[in-house]
């Protein structure tokens, strides 16, 4: 069962750095690249302050 185990994280991390699992869309975490795979004709979300600026900063 282990080795069951190993052989699907290795499969799961080869992956996750080809780009090709769900899960990899939120590398871009702070880029402009969208909320994950979707069809070339949706619409991307708007761009939203990172850090509060102002008097709390």
């Amino acid at each position: 069962r282990d080795v069951n185990a190993a052989r699907n994280l290795l499969a799961y991390g080869l992956a996750a750095l080809s780009g090709s699992t769900a899960s990899s869309a939120g590398c871009e975490a702070c880029g402009e690249e969208g909320a994950g795979r979707r069809r070339k004709t949706s619409v991307k979300p708007a761009s939203v302050k990172q850090e509060i600026s102002g008097r709390f900063a």
